[in-house]
């Protein structure tokens, strides 16, 4: 990697092994110490961003979170109750509320939660090929019903029996409760632990997580000064100095005057034999798989589009040591910027992603909020600003017990932030690939050929990764080859629009 800075091999090196730290230089090694006592502190500057866009938004359940907890065996549902009562014990930031205090928003600490008390639906009495489709059915109900932030819980679970031995667990979280990292790397283990010790009548192994979320709210807004934002301020206003068009997706739709935030979810897949060839690819480049996919998007929207200039979104950690077995909401969504003039080849375009994710992870610090009243980009009610589209590969769970499993569930809230979504879930046999998309804009059968055309393209670099981008291969042919009514834009107007 002789291109690269020594901050950045550090970065790029940890982001290979799987560290979720995302600080470039390993800040508060030393420790996040206690708060002062009291049940009520700042929110953490991540979590200040979410709770102003809930505001802007209105009742909606946009934030609303979805995961599914897959369980196969006996299973004792008292001791799972006491399991979750545990969690909320264990873990602050799941009693806590959220409001505005005298001159800044706050989070408040509550000492106690109700006991959890599940509710079981049974669909064993129906036809097997029916049971999943109503359990999604079941979850999507219970997502599309807002939270209200200034009132316990700001999370929900019901308990679905799909047959005797086979049970499944759909948990609906407010965002400021958690991201990915606190997903799978610590709901799911300390469950199946927890749960373990209680269905044998054993207290929980599992010791006090030591400092809390709110705990880190405190010694962010502390550390993170304007001072020390600086640096990173300047490398954003130089970036975005010069807005970058909107994505002029060529649909007949029209866009809404103002953005809807209607959403829907298509679950696609990736399989490994697509992933696993091109995580070696971008090894090959000293990249990483994440960047070997954003690129094969950024490539796919050029073609789509004929733009050069284009930015996507993605979330960046701001974990600490201290913090990578703490449940919370620690992300900041980065713009990545990149430019494909040129007709690079798709290994210089991969290039150019690493360079940008690389650099937006080293300034990724400064808060999207932040940003966006510092840069202040032009105001257009109908969409994002910055970026409409984003793109996330969600952490490795680590090993666990294959009774258990997790997955992002297949409901769908009803909501979405962005034009569109693609949360990249790591399984043993590819990426599992739910799209989030406004269908004000895109329709199901249009992303799911979109998602076809992006595996195509990515099948094309694994072939021939040396190949300039206009020659990757696309389900069909080239604009210069067809009539305006079968080329890309036509075929994309034709998708997505009515």
């Amino acid at each position: 990697m002789p291109d690269l800075s020594d901050t950045k091999r550090r970065l790029l090196n940890r982001l290979k092994s799987g560290d979720n730290v995302s600080s470039p230089d390993g800040e508060a090694r030393q420790g996040i110490p206690r708060r002062p006592p009291g049940n009520i502190a700042p929110q953490s500057i991540n979590q200040e961003q979410v709770w102003t866009h809930v505001q802007m938004m209105g009742d909606t359940p946009a934030y609303n979170e979805l995961i599914t907890i897959h369980r196969r065996g006996a299973l004792d549902i008292g001791a799972l109750e006491r399991t979750l009562d545990e969690i909320n014990r264990r873990h602050e930031i799941w009693r806590t509320t959220f409001a505005m205090g005298e001159d800044e928003p706050v989070q408040i600490v509550h000492q106690s939660a109700p006991p959890v008390k599940l509710r079981l639906f049974d669909l064993r009495p129906r036809r097997l090929k029916d049971r999943a489709k109503e359990s999604e059915r079941l979850a999507s109900e219970d997502a599309r019903a807002p939270f209200h932030l200034q009132e316990l819980p700001l999370w929900r679970a019901i308990l679905v029996r799909m047959a005797d031995e086979e049970y499944q667990l759909h948990l609906n979280l407010h965002q400021l409760l958690l991201d990915g990292v606190s997903v799978y790397r610590v709901l799911l283990p300390e469950v199946i632990a927890i749960y373990d010790a209680f269905s044998r009548g054993q207290p929980s192994p599992l010791p006090d997580p030591g400092p809390q979320y709110a705990d880190y709210s405190v010694w962010q807004r502390r550390t993170l000064t304007d001072e020390a934002m600086a640096p990173h301020l300047a490398y954003w206003k130089h970036k975005l100095a010069n807005p970058a068009a909107p994505l002029s997706w060529p649909d007949a739709r029209p866009r809404p005057e103002v953005q809807t935030y209607r959403g829907a979810t298509e679950m696609l897949f990736l399989p490994s034999e697509v992933v696993d060839p091109l995580r070696a690819l971008a090894g090959s480049g000293s990249a990483t798989l994440f960047m070997a996919l954003a690129t094969g998007l950024f490539v796919l929207l050029h073609r789509y589009t004929g733009q050069t200039d284009i930015i996507l979104g993605a979330p960046a950690a701001s974990r600490t040591p201290d913090t990578e077995r703490l449940m919370g909401y620690f992300l900041n969504m980065m713009p990545v910027r990149v430019d494909l003039s040129g007709n690079p080849t798709f290994c210089e375009a991969l290039h150019r992603v690493r360079s940008s994710v690389l650099d937006a992870l080293q300034h990724g610090s400064v808060p999207l909020l932040r940003l966006l009243r510092e840069i202040r980009p032009p105001h257009d009610p109908s969409r994002n600003p910055l970026f409409q589209i984003m793109i996330s590969l969600e952490p490795p769970m680590p090993p666990v017990d294959p009774s258990w499993d997790l997955t992002q569930s297949g409901a769908s809230s009803g909501s979405t932030k962005m034009d569109m979504y693609l949360n990249l879930d790591t399984r043993p046999n590819g990426l599992m690939a739910p799209i989030m998309y406004n269908p004000d804009l895109l329709d199901a059968a249009g992303v799911r050929r979109m998602f076809a055309d992006w595996r195509a393209l990515l099948e094309g670099a694994i072939a021939k990764p040396n190949s300039q981008i206009s020659e990757l291969p696309l389900p069909v042919h080239s604009e210069e080859e067809l009539p305006a009514e079968r080329s890309v834009k036509g075929r994309i107007r034709k998708w997505f629009g009515r």
